[in-house]
């Protein structure tokens, strides 16, 4: 699916960030824990599912804008996840988050 060319195209213009909820793989740490993750997940956007797919505006190394959120886990319906990518180019954020600092 992420080899898709059309998503692929719009996944090429965004910042990709992976927050691990389980386990964070050695290659990462030190990192801020998963348990820290996953709160941060469940508090910020209300979802725990995994995988998560948001998209974020930057504000400040505190703060970001929550421009939409994918409802599916599993992506089932492409041409859904596409309409997703390009709302998040083209749409304001709607939400301002305070992102906190780790433990």
């Amino acid at each position: 699916m992420f080899s898709l060319p059309e998503v692929r195209q719009l996944l090429n213009q965004y910042v990709q960030v992976a927050l691990y909820t389980d386990v964070v793989p050695p290659a990462f740490q030190p990192s801020t824990p998963p348990e820290w993750n996953r709160d941060f997940q469940w508090q910020t956007f209300g979802d725990a599912q995994l995988p998560l797919y948001v998209i974020l505006e930057p504000v400040s190394e505190q703060q970001a804008k929550i421009v939409a959120i994918y409802s599916e886990g599993k992506i089932n319906d492409v041409a859904g996840f596409v309409r997703f990518l390009q709302t998040g180019l083209q749409s304001p954020a709607h939400r301002l988050i305070t992102i906190p600092p780790p433990p």
